[in-house]
């Protein structure tokens, strides 16, 4: 589920017809499914964490780039690498979240900060301009921006607009100057940290640990811009969701959740063959 409270509607339907239901990489809260075969995501997070603060020597701050605000793997990855910081690493610090589909909201902001313009101001200001778009002929409505606001909005939209999502990352972590490592809930989560670190010119100076492999994850790794994943078992993952859905069609019994593993990659490990075998582009 990539939105762990979505489909319930659906589900309803599939329950009132008899057709059970199992899931498999992200959970959702549906009260109905038989079985859920994933990562422990609690338990990976906090591992990435621990080697995240290996890799910093258990001090300076670190950001937190997160794949969405609505998944369940996100929230649990999240909520994870915070609580492993909160109760075993005092000496580091998350200094910066960030939401990869709250981007365009960023950029906005960003935008509006290198004019000089507040949170409030764009907010008001935005407020204004979606009444005056509502309702053009309301004297109220024309009355509610000045043109001058109007025209700095539109500055702001076009300079949001033409900012890439790793300019715009690179933006708040710059705010950080004493910035020492990033973690990434999941591939696509790292590559943006990796490219933002690399706008930056830091890709050699903080530490990037996260989630998940790929084909440029490997290279960065091996190259030494990624200092560690945590790689998932996708083979086993899809293997056991089959045996699941068998077992529920057979009833003989599920467990609720299956656990179905990850790894830690780094340099010295990655061309291992036990780690091999977990490695996916």
């Amino acid at each position: 589920s990539i939105d762990e409270n979505s489909s319930a509607v659906q589900f309803d339907l599939a329950i009132g017809n008899g057709i059970p239901i199992v899931a498999f990489d992200s959970g959702n809260s549906y009260q109905g499914i038989q079985c859920t075969c994933m990562t422990d995501n609690a338990e990976a997070a906090a591992a990435g964490a621990e080697k995240l603060c290996e890799a910093i020597s258990e001090s300076g701050e670190v950001a937190l780039i997160v794949q969405d605000s609505v998944s369940g793997n996100a929230r649990e990855r999240a909520e994870s690498f915070q609580n492993e910081l909160t109760a075993d690493h005092p000496g580091v610090s998350i200094v910066e979240t960030i939401y990869m589909d709250q981007l365009d909201e960023l950029k906005r902001q960003a935008a509006a900060e290198e004019q000089g313009v507040t949170t409030e101001e764009l907010a008001a200001w935005t407020e204004a301009a979606s009444g005056l778009n509502t309702d053009a002929d309301s004297e109220a409505g024309e009355e509610s921006i000045s043109e001058e606001a109007k025209t700095r909005l539109e500055e702001i939209d076009s300079r949001a607009g033409a900012m890439s999502d790793e300019e715009a990352v690179a933006y708040y972590l710059s705010k950080h100057p004493d910035l020492e490592g990033c973690f990434g809930t999941n591939a696509d989560a790292v590559m943006l940290g990796l490219e933002a670190l690399r706008y930056m010119e830091k890709a050699e100076d903080i530490a990037l640990v996260g989630f998940d492999t790929g084909s440029e994850q490997a290279e960065a790794l091996a190259n030494g811009e990624i200092d560690g994943l945590i790689v998932q078992n996708p083979f086993g993952m899809g293997y056991a969701t089959v045996v699941a859905a068998a077992r529920t069609v057979l009833e003989i019994g599920n467990e609720a959740v299956v656990d179905t593993g990850y790894t830690w990659v780094d340099r010295e490990n990655m061309e291992d063959e036990s780690v091999q075998t977990m490695m996916y582009e």
